[in-house]
Order: C-alpha cells, then structure tokens, then sequence
C-alpha cells in the first residue's frame, strides 16, 4: 500500500515554466510619458508616412518596448493606426519612428 501513494506526488510538466513567470512578471517596463517636443517630432513624422515605405519604428507592446523595421503594408490617418509587415500599431503606441 505504501507504493500507491506515489502516484499522487506533485507532477510539473512543464519544467522551469512557473519560474520563466515568475521572472518575466519582474520585467514589466512602465509605458514611458512622452515630452511636447517628442510628440510635435511622431506627429510631423506621421504626416511623412507612406504605404510601402521601409521604417524602423519602436513601440510599447505587451508591456515593453520593441523594435523592428519592414514596409508599412498598411496605413490610416484617421483612425491612427498603421501596419509593419502585418503588425497592427496604434499611433499612441508609437515611441519613434525612422524613415530609411
């Protein structure tokens, strides 16, 4: 009878997977307040913006900023969003933007 009660020890699957979450819920990186200056330069630089047009753009994603460049595939004004490479941005998520 001794033996049966093995079966029901702790069981993690996922080895090494509660501390990756431990760890990353640590690295949560505030949305940063941009200055009058900052947000005069994104405007005029939003107005230069052109479907197909290669950029560098950084912006606050899933609670840190992140980086990447490709071709504005798709591009709205008006609603203020744009997409990299199929990659939905807000404006208000912008950080910078680099016009290559």
């Amino acid at each position: 009878m001794v033996n049966r009660a093995v079966q029901f020890a702790p069981f993690a699957s996922l080895r090494g997977y509660y501390d990756m979450v431990k760890a990353r819920e640590s690295l949560i990186e505030p949305k940063k307040e941009l200055t009058d200056e900052q947000i005069a330069q994104l405007n005029m630089n939003f107005s230069e913006l052109r479907k197909h047009q290669s950029i560098t753009i950084t912006w606050y994603r899933d609670f840190e900023y992140t980086t990447q460049t490709g071709k504005i595939t798709y591009l709205n004004h008006e609603n203020r969003i744009l997409k990299l490479d199929d990659i939905s941005i807000k404006y208000d998520d912008i950080y910078k933007v680099v016009i290559n």
